[in-house]
């Protein structure tokens, strides 16, 4: 079956070490000015930005520039390296099965309002 497209993602998420975390993902209204990846810590907090990576510890700020873009052109690239060459890929198609675990989870409890577990694929 395939599932209905799904515009709207918002979920509480429990990891096998005790951690929590919340993602949301909408893809309902153009968005020019995408949201920060952000970890919050117990002594600390990391903000992921378009073009900054900020570490913020005890109220102060440290902040690094990165290249906008640049973590995919070397995706690209790995993958286009993997492609002429037969070099191994980073992300291997078990990790991409692992990821369509996850949104596949994440659905299944959209749609029922059920606590979820992800198909351990990747060890």
């Amino acid at each position: 079956d395939d599932l209905p497209p799904a515009d709207t993602l918002s979920a509480a998420l429990e990891f096998e070490r005790g951690f929590i975390g919340g993602f949301t993902a909408s893809y309902a209204i153009p968005n020019t000015n995408p949201s920060d990846l952000v970890i919050v810590g117990e002594r600390a907090e990391l903000r992921i930005g378009h073009n900054t990576i900020t570490l913020i510890e005890a109220g102060a700020a440290r902040s690094i520039p990165v290249e906008a873009g640049a973590s995919v052109n070397r995706e690209l690239a790995a993958f286009a390296d993997a492609l002429q060459h037969g070099t191994p890929h980073t992300n291997s198609p078990e990790n991409a099965l692992q990821d369509v675990a996850v949104v596949q989870a994440l659905l299944e409890s959209a749609s029922t309002g059920a606590r979820t577990p992800v198909e351990r694929i990747v060890p």
